[in-house]
């Protein structure tokens, strides 16, 4: 379980993070110290974000801080988040491209629960779907303007449909299947009710790209 004091930090950190240079020094610093605690989950995600490479543009500062700040009044429990965490476990650098090419893994969070592409073997795929503390916490939230209705059984059970009906196609919309991040487009637009395609604008809109 999560103390008080690591869930205030944790909004704060969110905050500070996306300044460039600085955020980049506090969450090396950060890292060490989870490191030291024997939380394995917040050092990595401090070391993958210390490596952020959206967090590079001073551009995206104002954005960064909105996005921290809302972030601190909402909980994990409630509405529809869009998750990034590096690869490799959440250390690799992470830049955002567009939805289907970023260098990132992708997540979707719907009522406290996230639903992610698993995957045993290229032609094997499934839904991942927990509301584990620790899951949760390895990844890089947004918080959208959307909600669903949808039950956690429909949302698993589309998922499902999903990975038996695709392959992986490790360049999303350039090949035939789907990655981590069209899964989380579709199912966000299952979600809400929208086309993949409006989907996957609205995230666009929503989060931009490591250049604006």
């Amino acid at each position: 379980m999560r103390s008080n004091s690591d869930d205030v930090e944790r909004k704060v950190y969110g905050v500070i993070k996306g300044i460039p240079l600085l955020g980049s020094a506090y969450s090396y610093t950060r890292g060490l110290v989870y490191t030291a605690k024997g939380n394995t989950t917040e050092a990595k995600y401090s070391f993958g974000e210390a490596t952020n490479l959206d967090n590079l543009n001073p551009l995206k500062t104002p954005y960064n801080t909105v996005k921290g700040i809302r972030n601190t009044l909402s909980d994990y429990d409630k509405g529809i988040w869009i998750g990034k965490r590096g690869l490799g476990g959440g250390i690799a650098p992470k830049l955002s491209i567009s939805p289907g090419i970023d260098i990132s893994h992708w997540a979707i969070l719907i009522n406290g629960r996230v639903y992610q592409l698993g995957l045993e073997s290229k032609s094997k795929l499934f839904c991942a779907s927990t509301d584990s503390e620790s899951e949760i916490y390895s990844f890089d939230w947004t918080l959208t303007n959307k909600s669903s209705s949808k039950t956690s059984k429909e949302l698993i059970e589309k998922g499902n449909r999903l990975c038996s009906s695709n392959s992986y196609g490790l360049l999303g919309p350039f090949q035939k299947g789907i990655n981590c991040q069209t899964f989380v487009a579709e199912m966000l637009a299952f979600a809400v009710g929208i086309s993949r395609e409006n989907a996957e604008l609205y995230i666009i809109g929503l989060i931009g790209t490591a250049f604006f």
